[in-house]
């Protein structure tokens, strides 16, 4: 046998030995040691605390307060219930709850709420939000960490509640109280929202015989002529909602048709101008920003024929 032949067959034959011989890691037995390792003398150790209770909220949404009567109570208030965490021997009477943080708000800061006790066993906490005040014209979703504390100390996992202004959560998936079934908005959420955004930018609706939501109307609102003693009745459609600055644009404009004569209402060019031009004089005051303000100034145009319909 050729001498290169056989180192060759000789190699194979020690590295087959070799991988048939190396021992297995058992990485689970090597934790366990490390685990069980005893501390090392002055080595910081990480403290670890046992929940002594446990919170949980009824709802994890609700609406922000509001100076506006109509906000329906139940929804601007959140349920927290406390109980003792397994093996854990606790009085909840010694227990409080805390608003540890209030985040996402940036330079919008409107407060933490308040808690309070609403059974006196300790069994049941009532968070009560701040209020979104009426001057506010981009509010925020506010998410609110609640603690658990006993003798001033964490005694349990923190919960987060998610506190949304008024207007986006009743056009939202939501509940009207801390234990009632949540649902998507239906035609009386629409109707609080529109009504609330009326309230809120102080828009003139007087000349507006009705107004009411149309979940078929593909346009952000239209107004009936008028005639035969039919009165100015407006309709808002799904896109109106997109934000309370929306709605309470629509609702002006809409309002302007409703003021117009049958002679100006039967013709787009004489009708939408001014309709559109009452958006763009109250864009300041109503938050709508400069973004829907040019988009308003490409349908005056486009109605007026001096350029071509937005998209």
């Amino acid at each position: 046998m050729p001498a290169r032949v056989a180192l060759l067959l000789l190699l194979s034959a020690v590295l087959r030995a070799a991988e048939f011989s190396l021992p297995g890691v058992d990485f689970g037995a090597l934790r366990r040691q490390a685990a069980a390792a005893p501390a090392v003398p002055g080595a910081p150790q990480a403290a670890k605390q046992q929940a002594l209770v446990v919170i949980t909220p009824t709802n994890l949404t609700l609406s922000a307060a509001s100076d506006w009567a109509d906000v329906p109570e139940g929804m601007r208030q959140a349920l927290v219930t406390v109980r003792a965490a397994e093996g854990a021997a606790v009085d909840l009477r010694e227990v409080t709850l805390e608003v540890a943080e209030v985040r996402n708000g940036g330079d919008y800061a409107p407060g933490e709420g308040t808690l309070a006790l609403s059974r006196n066993d300790g069994t049941e906490w009532a968070y009560t939000p701040f209020t979104e005040h009426k001057n506010e014209k981009r509010p925020r979703t506010i998410s609110v960490v609640i603690v658990p504390k006993l003798a001033g100390r964490p005694a349990g996992e923190p919960v987060t509640l998610e506190v949304r202004p008024f207007f986006l959560h009743v056009t939202g998936f939501h509940s009207h109280g801390p234990r009632a079934r949540a649902h998507p908005p239906n035609s009386d959420d629409y109707t609080l929202a529109w009504r609330y955004a009326k309230w809120k930018y102080d828009v003139d609706t007087g000349d507006s015989t009705t107004i009411r939501y149309d979940p078929a109307l593909t346009t952000m609102g239209a107004t009936n002529p008028g005639a035969f003693n039919v009165g100015r009745n407006v309709r808002l459609g799904p896109t109106a909602f997109l934000s309370e600055n929306h709605a309470a644009s629509v609702l002006g404009h809409e309002n302007v048709h409703a003021g117009q004569s049958l002679y100006t209402l039967l013709s787009s060019a004489r009708a939408e101008p001014p309709a559109y031009q009452w958006e763009i004089d109250n864009a300041a005051a109503l938050g709508t920003g400069d973004r829907y303000v040019t988009e308003c100034r490409g349908y005056q145009a486009y109605y007026r024929g001096e350029g071509p319909r937005p998209d």
